[in-house]
């Protein structure tokens, strides 16, 4: 049983891997208009970026946006934000059933937040922030709490069924 269970996270953690990693080549993808080739690829990162940045608290990483497009704007990209990382995060809850409910919301999660915007960081024409990684994370969490909740209330309500009561009765 143990080694099933050993198995289990493995896939799990594949699983993570991989959807990080198709979160990352299509990023590039689209930076770069479809094109795939080194140079290209080349072109659409910023050539001084490290991963460094992450322990200076001075990076545009940690700083708060400027109005610069306007509020409305803002707030429009950043609801996108919330619901686009909060719909990745039902998919990727949905692609995974073989893990227990709680082992797949926090594999959706994980998988569909933070290493994007740490990625996009090096990109030429975007800006990974730590409060992007919030605004996704939160999308994440609550869109795969209610899709948990609602699983939960459908499991419960299919039990109290009178024609499951029945039929648990004959057994």
């Amino acid at each position: 049983m143990e080694r099933m269970d050993a198995m289990r996270y493995f896939n799990l953690v594949l699983f993570i891997c991989f959807i990080s990693l198709l979160i990352i080549l299509t990023s590039v993808i689209y930076e770069t208009g479809g094109v795939l080739e080194a140079t290209v690829m080349r072109s659409v990162y910023k050539g001084e970026s490290s991963p460094q940045f992450l322990f200076q608290p001075a990076s545009s990483f940690y700083s708060i946006y400027t109005l610069v497009d306007g509020p409305a704007d803002l707030l429009l990209r950043k609801a996108a934000h919330f619901f686009a990382y909060g719909l990745l995060a039902v998919v990727i809850y949905c692609l995974i059933p073989w893990a227990s409910l709680w082992q797949r919301g926090a594999a959706a999660v994980a998988s569909s937040d933070a290493l994007d915007e740490i990625h996009q960081y090096f990109l030429l024409n975007r800006s990974g922030r730590l409060l992007d990684i919030f605004i996704n994370l939160s999308g994440s969490v609550t869109s795969v709490l209610l899709l948990m909740g609602l699983v939960t209330f459908l499991k419960f309500m299919e039990a109290k069924m009178p024609e499951n009561q029945e039929h648990s009765q004959l057994k």
